[in-house]
């Protein structure tokens, strides 16, 4: 039986920039009868703690477990936004976008006097240079056109490339707005349905894209029925199901049983996120040559699926044989489509972002690093040897991992704001290759990669939340402790503003209410209430919160 087509609920929203998790919590109030004197207690001691480490030029945060009572309505929402956090760190777009989005805070921690050296980057040991912060910021700017909710009309359509009249169904090639006038090559789905004329047009960019794989990745985990819509009026329904829809239809036929079927969508979908940046990036900084198809292929995430849903359409389906694991039907059916278009594997796509990402691990911590003989032959050696040469031999590798390992274990080295997330971003990649496909079906493997990958910061309430025991490290080759990252994830919202060369600070940028403002201490940012400001007067606080701390530590001074 299909379950009944009505608008998705959003449980949540994850930020990539900052890797937080921020749940909803109107349907997640405290219990009736909850031991105020104890609350009362509690925040008392979390006072005297952030006065304590205010005075010490350190922040202080405290990391609660979820109650039991709000987890079994919060269960299906937390594997909903463990789905997009996954989806999204092991991308190698969405990893080349991180690391130009902490240059852009470097340039503008650096046009407001500050210390650009405290943020990670692709470019460490170089001053930021002076008038690239406009090109750098229309890359951002470019690659965040992916994401948008977008209306989607007649004009656009180029070619409508139509598959069936009944129901009507097309693939229409889209002119779609970019940066500066430029326009971004796209495919979508035009979707009618019954006899009626009326029809919708969906585009395949990446929200869709994730969105309609996290709603039947949420089907298959819960054994529900897979969404099977009468119509897609809304702009909700349009976001959640379109893309599955258009698999459905065009490929249904073609397959012996739906969980296949949407197997094949969901490697599809994993598919047009993994494409080959670095090696590509890689070549054409060396003087290669890429032909104006391949390029969009692997920086256009709405071309790119649509190339390759059309393309599989030629080529078997996702079959699981006998007891095969799940993951290496999905690896094959990958092989297949990149095999007939030219592209490199998932696998393949991420051994070469690792290199990349331990080039920018080396460079974040290359005034840590012992400087033999040794460490300087390994370390040339990488930057001296194209991405694509370097990535066949991930044994090459090894050494350098160990060397970024013992310096990033040490707590006192991990100053560098957004460091650990690039050791994040590089251990999902030695992941990926190690395990390929497993990260297309999140509702088998979820066990396994919430151990690995935890959500890093979750916020509700203004509460922080973690997916796992906070000190426990994770990940692999470069062992990251939950409770730094979670630190790394707060100093990134916090001090985001910087890419637009702003002061301010991101939580309330971005209408998030930080622990501080929970607690009652209001926003030294902000506007303090007498109550407030009397409170923080009483405990010694000053005007200690996630702002201040991290803005003094890089110089970036009082907000205007």
């Amino acid at each position: 039986m299909q379950p009944e087509n009505k608008t998705a609920a959003i449980h949540g929203a994850f930020a990539f920039d900052s890797l937080l998790c921020h749940l909803f919590s109107a349907s997640f109030n405290q219990p009736e009868g909850i031991d105020r004197q104890r609350s009362d207690k509690l925040r008392s001691y979390h006072a005297f703690t952030a006065g304590y480490f205010s005075k010490q030029g350190r922040d202080a945060l405290t990391i609660e477990h979820l109650p039991a009572e709000k987890m079994a309505p919060l269960t299906r929402a937390l594997f909903h936004e463990r789905v997009h956090y996954w989806q999204l760190i092991g991308s190698p777009l969405l990893q080349l976008g991180f690391t130009l989005h902490l240059e852009r805070m470097r340039m503008g921690a650096n046009s407001l006097g500050g210390r650009p050296d405290l943020i990670a980057g692709q470019h460490l040991w170089q001053e930021p240079k002076p008038g690239t912060a406009e090109q750098l910021e229309e890359l951002l700017s470019s690659q965040e056109a992916h994401f948008g909710w977008v209306p989607v009309s007649e004009k656009m359509i180029q070619i409508p490339n139509w598959i069936h009249r009944d129901p009507l169904t097309a693939m229409p090639f889209l002119h779609m707005p970019h940066v500066n006038g430029k326009i971004l090559p796209a495919y979508g789905a035009l979707l009618g349905f019954g006899m009626q004329r009326k029809y919708v047009i969906v585009p395949f960019n990446i929200r869709y894209l994730l969105e309609s794989a996290a709603v039947v990745s949420e089907a298959l985990r819960e054994g529900e029925g897979l969404p099977k819509p009468g119509n897609l009026d809304s702009e909700e329904d349009q976001l959640y199901f379109g893309a599955w829809e258009f698999w459905r239809r065009v490929h249904g036929p073609r397959y012996r049983n739906e969980t296949e079927l949407a197997y094949g969508f969901l490697a599809a979908v994993d598919l047009a996120m993994m494409p080959d940046v670095a090696g590509l990036n890689d070549s054409l900084n060396r003087g290669g040559y890429a032909d104006d198809e391949y390029r969009s292929e692997n920086f256009s995430v709405p071309y790119r699926f649509g190339k390759l849903a059309f393309r599989s359409q030629g080529l078997p389906p996702l079959r699981i044989d006998g007891g095969e694991e799940p993951s290496k039907a999905v690896e094959r059916f990958q092989k297949d489509i990149c095999l007939f278009s030219g592209w490199p594997t998932p696998k393949q796509a991420a051994a070469r972002m690792s290199v990349f990402l331990t080039e920018a691990m080396l460079q974040n911590y290359a005034n840590f690093i012992e400087n033999t003989d040794e460490t300087v032959t390994a370390v040339k050696a990488l930057f001296d040897t194209p991405v694509m040469d370097f990535a066949e031999n991930q044994g090459s590798l090894q050494n350098l991992w160990r060397i970024i390992a013992e310096v990033a274990g040490a707590p006192e080295r991990m100053a560098r704001i957004g460091a650990l997330v690039l050791g994040t971003m590089l251990n999902v990649c030695v992941e990926r290759c190690s395990s390929p496909g497993k990260f297309a079906l999140p509702h088998l493997y979820e066990t396994d990669l919430a151990l690995r990958f935890p959500l890093p910061l979750l916020i509700m309430d203004g509460q922080y939340y973690q997916d796992i025991e906070p000190g426990l490290h994770f990940g692999s080759p470069i062992p990251i402790n939950g409770l730094q990252l979670l630190h790394d994830c707060v100093a990134l919202l916090t001090l985001s503003p910087l890419r637009n060369d702003d002061r301010s600070c991101g939580f309330l940028l971005k209408g998030v209410p930080c622990w501080y403002m929970r607690q009652g201490f209001g926003c030294p940012q902000g506007n303090l209430t007498e109550a407030e400001r009397l409170e923080r007067e009483l405990k010694q606080l000053g005007d200690a919160c996630h702002w201040s701390v991290r803005s003094s530590a890089l110089g970036t001074g009082k907000p205007c």
